[in-house]
C-alpha cells in the first residue's frame, strides 16, 4: 500500500453495516460513518459529513467466523476506521466514469462494550415503540448522532 494514500476518520456509524457474501466466501461490508468537521460554520455549528465506506473480509476469516469489528458495529457507534482511497473506472452510456471509494483497512470501536450495549438496546426499545418506517427513511439526516458521549 502507498504510504501516502492513507488516513484515518474517527465519527459515529450512521447505520448497522450491510454484509454481502461473494461466490468466493470472501465478503464485503458497506457502512455509512458521521464524521463531524473540525471547524464551526458560520452559524457556530459544526458540520457532519456522511462518508461511505467498504471494506472486505477474506474467505478464509469469514469460514473462521473471524469477522473483526464488523458485526458488533450498530447505529450510533463511536469507531475509528483506517482506510485507503481508491479510484474505479467504469464505462456507462459509451462514457468512461470514475468513482471514488474509502477503502477500509482497519477498523475498530472505540467505546466500551458497556457503552454500545447500552445504546443498542435503547435503539432496539425505541425501533419498538415507533410505527413501521417507509422505506428509505432511514437514510441519514444527522438526527441521534451524538458527537459529544
Amino acid at each position: 500500500m502507498n504510504a501516502r494514500n492513507n488516513g484515518v476518520m474517527i465519527g459515529r456509524a450512521a447505520r448497522d453495516p450491510h454484509r454481502e457474501v461473494n461466490s468466493d466466501g470472501s465478503e464485503k461490508w458497506f457502512l455509512t460513518v458521521a464524521v463531524q468537521d473540525n471547524f464551526k460554520s458560520k452559524d457556530g455549528s459544526y458540520r457532519t459529513n456522511y462518508l461511505p465506506v467498504e471494506g472486505m473480509v477474506s474467505a478464509n476469516h469469514a469460514s473462521a467466523d473471524k469477522h473483526g469489528a464488523w458485526p458488533n458495529i450498530h447505529k450510533g457507534d463511536r469507531i475509528a476506521v483506517g482506510y485507503h482511497l481508491k479510484m474505479e473506472q467504469y464505462e456507462k452510456n459509451g462514457q468512461t466514469e470514475y468513482k471514488l471509494k474509502v477503502i477500509v483497512d482497519d477498523i475498530s470501536l472505540e467505546e466500551p462494550k458497556s457503552v454500545t450495549s447500552a445504546r443498542q438496546a435503547k435503539n432496539q426499545a425505541d425501533a419498538a415503540a415507533q410505527p413501521e418506517a417507509p422505506v428509505g427513511a432511514d437514510e441519514a439526516d444527522g438526527e441521534g448522532m451524538p458527537f459529544d458521549a
